[in-house]
């Protein structure tokens, strides 16, 4: 999103989440503005975009904390946001990467004419029991938590009453505004994946590398290390004489690998510590230790 000249953020926390303030505001990226929203356990989050578009009456971006997808997406979504303003604009795909029980489905024709379906059910049934005489132009397509919410859903979320207020998630909120006769399109992404379980953040890190936008060395590492791409390795991170790191690799800052280390397919977060000839593959290595699926 930053990397689209998006600068303004409105991030939707939770009771317990406190910890996310300080990490934000310690490690974001400069130049932009965070506002912080807080989201009581009984709060429907309705009531929570309906404030957030009365003092924001522009239109806005909405993504979900877990959910990834293409990192050249949101330029995309943007252009069919500056294409049709008004416009509720969905992201959607035929491909999901999630082990995640639950999706919503639309049907498109032609990336313009949309139906959200019912939570966790086949979409074909669905498609055929709402709309028997579809044809092949059709396509279902699971929707992803990304969205731009246009001039007209906006208005939506402002002139709310309280039972629309009360609307139990995101999705069952742009059904009742496809409903009430708000436009809406959908931008196509190639993937989406909702970020579940361990496996599913290694899954995560080899499309990143795989995409190169993050594949990046920012730490001074010792000559005699093998870096075996892709890999990421973020600033003030400590290796050793001869480690041998990568493919599908990330260090976060505050890692460490130790001398003759081996790391492969792996994610090593903050504090995180690689010993002296260690071997690490297909696993998450935080301070506490190896995370696996």
């Amino acid at each position: 999103l930053h990397r689209i000249g998006v600068e303004n953020y409105i991030v939707v926390l939770g009771e317990k989440e406190g910890s996310i303030t300080s990490y934000l505001n310690t490690r974001w990226l400069p130049k932009v503005n965070i506002e912080f929203t807080l989201k009581l356990e009984h709060q429907p989050l309705g009531r929570v975009l309906s404030a957030i578009a009365q003092n924001h009456s522009s239109p806005f971006l909405i993504a979900g904390y877990n959910s990834f997808t293409h990192s050249n997406f949101p330029e995309r979504i943007s252009r069919y946001h500056l294409a049709s303003p008004d416009d509720l604009i969905l992201s959607g795909t035929s491909h999901t990467l999630s082990r995640a029980e639950h999706h919503f489905y639309a049907w498109v024709a032609e990336a313009s004419t949309t139906e959200i379906m019912l939570e966790g059910q086949n979409p074909a049934e669905v498609v055929s029991s709402i709309q028997p005489h579809l044809s092949d132009r059709y396509q279902n397509l699971l929707l992803a938590d990304l969205a731009v919410c246009g001039n007209g859903f906006i208005h939506y979320l402002k002139t709310m009453n309280e039972a629309s207020q009360r609307s139990a998630g995101l999705n069952t909120l742009f059904k009742n505004y496809l409903e009430s006769g708000g436009t809406t399109r959908v931008a196509r992404t190639s993937w989406v994946l909702q970020v579940e379980t361990d496996s599913d953040l290694l899954t995560l890190n080899h499309h990143l590398l795989d995409e190169k936008l993050d594949s990046n060395i920012l730490s001074e590492i010792p000559k005699t290390v093998q870096i075996r791409e892709p890999v990421r390795i973020d600033p003030g991170v400590s290796i050793g004489q001869d480690a041998i790191i990568g493919p599908y690799v990330y260090l976060e800052t505050g890692s460490s690998v130790g001398h003759n280390a081996q790391v492969r397919n792996a994610i090593v977060l903050e504090r995180g510590v690689v010993g002296s000839k260690e071997i690490v593959e297909d696993c998450i290595l935080s301070s506490r230790g190896r995370l696996t699926s």
